[in-house]
């Protein structure tokens, strides 16, 4: 094909390495060299044809050309195959005409989808349409006058348009802190140390107070002397967060069964199949996706469905302590607010009527006021 290779036959029993020999000898290369019982079957390059027939005439070889490569025989072979050159001349067309036309729109930023897309819809944009209707300039403006956006930007590369935005930074808020004659507890805890900005602290260190205790009073003073400022500060305890687990002597864990299901989903200009979904009650998914756009846009979607059963496992308590109680310390720290700073973690086992039960209890130095 146009790889221009031609095949020849050489007659004759006798000689075969010379004729190789005499080819290589003269420049040619030798693509490759069999030999048979009565002929000797030699490729070589379709630009070497005319140094091989008159090396083979000059040895009065009798052989014959059975197959003749280059440009002539690429044509014959797309000729007798109509609808493959009909395929290849419609992707070519595509991949010449496919830079001229919107194929994707893809926004970047922190700013509300659907009120961009409607706003790119409201100015005409839209897969299919020419690349070259499009204004970025204008696009650029009209995004600017959405609520919440403080930069905008499109770019066009190839047939995807970009749209960079970013929204506003949120207004500073003002609080009056006049009107706030005093901080109450959050929680129940006791007071490690307290910042009195304003007021008068309601409370020691080392007090124990209850949610909703007055932890910082707006009065200063007593009786007609007494004062109203606003009560503002910090005060900070230790808190416990608890979690308990009551052992069972059974567990129940999710395992895979070994059942899947895959399902391939192909997506083409924006229009992609509906997916069967899992024949399982419970699954877990694992997707791939593969995207071409080689010959044209396809984008190939592997929905792996992996089935999920309930397996129940007997266990001893000495067996499932360990396990419990690392449990019971993970649900007790994630109540822990993030600022919060863990001080002690405790983990105690009761007999309550006859059942284990395992009680978490993690402390931590946090803020308690409501300021």
């Amino acid at each position: 094909m146009l790889d221009g290779v031609d095949i020849f036959e050489i007659y004759t029993s006798a000689g075969r390495s010379g004729t190789v020999n005499r080819l290589i000898s003269a420049g040619i290369t030798v693509r490759s060299a069999k030999s048979y019982k009565n002929k000797l079957v030699i490729r070589t390059y379709s630009r070497d044809r005319q140094k091989v027939i008159v090396i083979f005439d000059a040895l009065c070889y009798n052989y014959k050309i059975i197959k003749k490569g280059g440009v002539k025989s690429a044509l014959s072979f797309c000729k007798n195959r109509p609808a493959l050159l009909a395929g290849a001349t419609a992707v070519l067309l595509m991949l010449a005409l496919m830079p001229q036309f919107v194929y994707d729109v893809m926004v970047v930023g922190d700013i509300d989808d659907s009120a961009v897309y409607a706003a790119l819809d409201e100015c005409g944009v839209r897969r299919g349409m020419p690349v070259s209707r499009l204004n970025t300039d204008a696009l650029a403006t009209r995004l600017l006058a959405l609520d919440g956006v403080a930069f905008a930007d499109v770019d066009i590369s190839g047939s995807t348009v970009i749209v960079r935005l970013q929204g506003e930074l949120p207004p500073v808020g003002i609080v009056d802190v006049a009107a706030k004659t005093e901080v109450r507890s959050e929680a129940e805890a006791t007071v490690t140390r307290q910042l009195i900005f304003s007021g008068t602290a309601g409370f020691m260190s080392g007090d124990r107070v209850q949610k909703g205790d007055v932890l910082i009073s707006g009065i200063l003073g007593e009786g007609e002397s007494a004062i109203t400022v606003p009560a503002r500060g910090e005060v900070y305890g230790l808190v416990d967060y608890t979690a308990s687990i009551m052992f069972t002597g059974t567990r129940t864990e999710r395992i895979k069964s070994g059942k899947t299901k895959t399902e391939r989903i192909i997506s083409f200009m924006g229009l992609e199949g509906r997916p069967a979904g899992s024949p399982y009650k419970m699954y877990e998914t694992r997707t791939e996706s593969v995207k071409s756009c080689f010959f044209m846009p396809l984008t190939a979607k592997n929905i792996t469905y992996f089935e999920i059963v309930d397996v129940e496992i007997t266990e001893t308590f000495d067996d499932a302590k360990d396990r419990l109680t690392a449990e019971a310390l993970s649900m007790a720290i994630a109540a822990v607010p993030d600022d919060a700073e863990i001080k002690n973690k405790s983990v105690a086992v009761r007999e309550i009527g006859g059942n284990y039960v395992i009680e978490a209890v993690v402390t931590c130095e946090q803020r308690i006021d409501n300021g």
